[in-house]
């Protein structure tokens, strides 16, 4: 039986709200003022907790389960800069409109600006990052504080649920003492007896959250489904979105009723699944989506543009190009449009939207499907022909070889351009999940790894190899959780995608200030996690370990040796024969 004093019984509050709400996995860190919480949460047989050892991989790891399943996994750490290491997670957890909960303790406000140790301003520290953002009052056998407290979990979960999902930020002050009572705390056993509702609260949630959805006006429905029935020549653009937020089923009956093909980026949840089977999906673009290719195409007269802007710059300078009135569909009503390209901002659901169009109209397909058609089936029998060993063809066979129903993680820099370049539509599942939110290269294995404990879906991460140094920390969490993870990591020794950049032509200051090649043996940290570790340099081995690796149900790292010359030398051969031949 715990001796709770105040501190406990707040802690106990919040996991009792959290519970309530179905939320029963935390992260937590290290740390003596957060130990009221951590206490709490260790203590309840319902709540699973994943402790690491540092607060950046544990934001990070939180954020790849609340990607997978769109549930936040709330995070626990103690004050200062601790709270600080949780930045990264953070701003990408706001831009990918990801769910998020951050119980951040801290010291009490009298020791703010005395110098005290470990104290920090935390008080709206995460700024705009933050949907919401309160520090809470000071533990107190207060009867309305109690339930202040209780409503506050209810409405942060809310708020970072809600129509544009994000982060919040509860920033918890404790005074001591931070543990259990060794002996009964009358005060404590009395305020829990005359204030059951405050101190236990209800049965269920103490504030049920009822969510909806944004809807347009019937009046503007049929606007736009005048506008749509009368155009030429249209096209769908799925961008990339978190598992589950856009629906495949109804994005590809809106393609078939209005005969309008689907761009669909390789992170939006479109390119992959059996819808593939039964509508138009198109993922090769990047590639033939050039001005040489479709000189004598007819320019798209309507698009409809779903998810974040897509990764393809080659599809973002196309839509440009086309002078289109272009149709984003948001549910929050806020734009992701780098390109500026939007014509009309549609506030409302994209499910209620796509369902909502397909049942008013039953178009044929246009002249410019066909020249999509035509240069998908050309482009793909073109990429299937050749042979070359480089990222790209790693890439490609790293989605054929995968079984269905795996989650893949795709790391930043050139690995998520080549997934979206060579990975070709297929009705087999796959779900892809990437850091697009700020596009960063820190924390992927973490955020894998937080993948990997949400699902029973075989993971597989393909990173490169400054990305993997980077998060080289996360890999404790393998075998301290007992995650399964396949990682491809492919090496070229620095920062092989500024070859892309003209910068590349001067050299110095290139090599040293840009592609900075490390030069490190990477298998040495398979002795330090305990995993097994390969390295290859031809796509035949890649292709046998990697079908081993599932075989044998294992985690390891596969290594694939590259030579960033080498590479950038065939995507440019590549992309030249794609323009002569399509």
């Amino acid at each position: 039986m715990i001796s709770h004093n105040v501190n406990t019984l707040w802690g106990q509050a919040i996991v009792e709200e959290l519970l309530h709400a179905g939320v029963k996995h935390a992260c937590i860190t290290p740390g003596g003022r957060s130990a009221p919480l951590s206490f709490a949460m260790l203590t309840n047989p319902e709540f699973t907790t994943y402790v690491h050892l540092d607060e950046r991989s544990a934001g990070f790891f939180a954020l790849g389960r609340a990607k997978r399943t769109g549930v936040p996994t709330p995070i626990v750490c103690t004050s200062g800069t601790a709270v600080a290491n949780l930045h990264p997670s953070v701003i990408e957890a706001d831009l990918s409109r990801t769910p998020m909960l951050l119980f951040t303790a801290d010291r009490p406000s009298d020791l703010l600006h005395s110098g005290s140790n470990q104290t920090i301003s935390q008080d709206n520290i995460f700024s705009k990052s933050a949907r919401w953002n309160r520090t809470l009052p000071e533990p107190e056998l207060n009867e309305r504080k109690f339930r202040s407290l209780r409503s506050a979990i209810a409405r942060s979960l809310s708020e970072c649920n809600g129509m544009s999902p994000g982060p919040v930020h509860l920033n918890v002050p404790f005074r001591k003492p931070l543990e259990p009572n060794d002996t009964p705390d009358e005060s404590v056993i009395d305020f829990i007896a005359n204030n059951p509702l405050a101190a236990e609260g209800r049965t269920g949630p103490y504030t049920k959250i009822t969510s909806g959805k944004s809807i347009i006006s019937d009046e503007d429905l049929l606007r736009i489904s005048n506008l749509l029935s009368e155009s030429e020549n249209g096209l769908i653009i799925a961008g990339p979105s978190n598992p589950n937020s856009i629906s495949p089923d109804s994005l590809s009956l809106l393609s078939n009723s209005l005969g309008f093909p689907i761009l669909a980026d390789s992170l939006s949840g479109l390119r992959f699944g059996k819808h593939v089977e039964s509508s138009h999906i198109c993922g090769g673009y990047d590639s033939y989506l050039n001005p040489i290719t479709t000189k004598n195409w007819p320019n798209p007269d309507v698009i409809i543009r779903f998810g974040a802007a897509p990764i393809s710059l080659s599809l973002q300078n196309y839509l440009l190009r086309s002078g289109a009135y272009e149709l984003l569909i948001d549910p929050t009503g806020k734009a992701r449009d780098p390109a500026f390209s939007s014509s009309e901002l549609v506030s409302c659901d994209p499910t209620w939207f796509s369902n909502s169009i397909s049942s008013r109209l039953s178009l044929d397909p246009h002249d410019l499907s066909n020249h999509f058609l035509s240069a998908e089936s050309d482009y793909w029998a073109l990429i299937d022909s050749q042979n070359s060993f480089f990222e790209g063809s790693i890439a490609s066979s790293l989605l054929d070889i995968s079984p269905a129903n795996s989650t893949i993680i795709v790391s930043n820099s050139m690995p998520i351009r080549d997934i979206d370049r060579f990975g070709k539509p297929a009705s087999k599942q796959l779900t892809l999940i990437g850091n697009r939110g700020a596009s960063g290269i820190d924390g992927v294995i973490s955020t894998a790894l937080g993948a990997a404990s949400s699902t029973t879906d075989q993971v597989t991460l393909l990173i490169g190899d400054v990305a993997y140094y980077h998060d080289l920390s996360g890999l404790i969490a393998l075998n301290k959780f007992n995650l399964k993870l396949i990682i491809i990591e492919i090496n070229n020794n620095g920062g092989g995608i500024f070859y892309r950049l003209p910068i590349s032509k001067h050299d110095p200051p290139f090599t040293s200030g840009f592609r900075t090649p490390h030069d490190l043996d990477l298998s040495h940290s398979s002795n330090l996690y305990g995993f097994d570790f390969t390295r290859v340099s031809t796509i035949e081995d890649f292709n046998l370990e990697y079908e081993s690796a599932l075989n044998q149900n294992k985690s390891c790292v596969i290594e694939v040796i590259s030579d960033p010359l080498e590479n950038q030398s065939t995507r440019e051969n590549l992309q030249n024969t794609v323009i002569q031949n399509i």
